[in-house]
């Protein structure tokens, strides 16, 4: 961790930031955004703090999309270090090569990891005093939770800032909800996090790792396989989600066409 402190060149600044895949709904470019805003309208946060975003790139069908993204960011990136200074903002995008002839353009923009694993991962998160999440849709996003126990075993405190439609948002329920699509909101919540007290910060992680340390691999399987034997018993009563379930099934209008 010290050595990829030194080497990003973060000296002692507060440090935000995240990973997200380079992905339309992922809202990179949002908190790109929400950062530029919170540093013009808040003089006390110039060189005292520093944003970490990693970038990965997406492959498949969806490459052509993500450019759009990844092009978007960089714009933003530039943009922010421009008028902030290059210390303001570390762009990272996993796998970036420059050649020769982009090099003298962005060299001062993105550094690559070559490599992109988890104890990089972990090292990333140890960094971050402060995780923010501003996708605008996403379901299973289990960074978030990488997040909580590489602070809880490792570095102790940080907050995180989570989308309210990022499905890890309902469990954690020591982070700062936002709405994406307001990026006033997202400001104010960066702004938030980076004035909660040590301890408010301690009591919203300690929330958070008592949630997965409740609710690890191990007792979802045991949860799953114990709903595997209900299902194959005869007779067995419904419990109330499936309950719940058949009489929203039931009200449907299609279903009396």
């Amino acid at each position: 961790m010290r050595r990829l402190r030194d080497k990003l060149d973060m000296g002692g600044r507060v440090v935000i930031g995240g990973v997200e895949w380079l992905a339309s709904m992922q809202g990179a470019p949002i908190k790109l955004m929400a950062y530029e805003s919170l540093l013009e309208n808040y003089a006390k946060y110039r060189g005292a703090v520093t944003l970490l975003q990693v970038g990965v790139p997406v492959a498949g069908r969806a490459s052509d999309l993500g450019a759009d993204v990844q092009g978007t960011c960089r714009v933003i990136a530039a943009r922010i270090r421009q008028r902030f200074g290059a210390h303001a903002l570390q762009y990272i995008e996993v796998g970036f090569a420059p050649s020769a002839e982009q090099q003298p353009a962005t060299s001062e923009l993105e550094i690559g990891f070559g490599e992109w694993c988890v104890s990089m991962r972990v090292a990333v998160w140890t960094l971050l005093d402060v995780l923010v999440v501003t996708a605008t849709r996403d379901g299973l996003n289990l960074l978030p939770f990488e997040y909580v126990c590489a602070r809880r075993l490792h570095a102790g405190g940080g907050v995180c800032v989570l989308s309210e439609f990022a499905g890890c948002s309902r469990v954690l329920n020591g982070a700062i909800r936002v709405n994406p699509f307001s990026l006033s909101s997202v400001v104010e919540a960066i702004d938030r996090a980076l004035s909660l007290d040590r301890r408010d910060a301690e009591a919203r992680m300690a929330k958070d790792w008592a949630f997965l340390d409740a609710h690890t691999t191990s007792s979802w399987v045991q949860l799953f396989v114990r709903d595997l034997k209900r299902v194959r018993q005869r007779g067995a009563p419904l419990c109330s989600a499936q309950r719940r379930a058949r009489r929203r099934w039931r009200r449907l209008p299609w279903l009396s066409l």
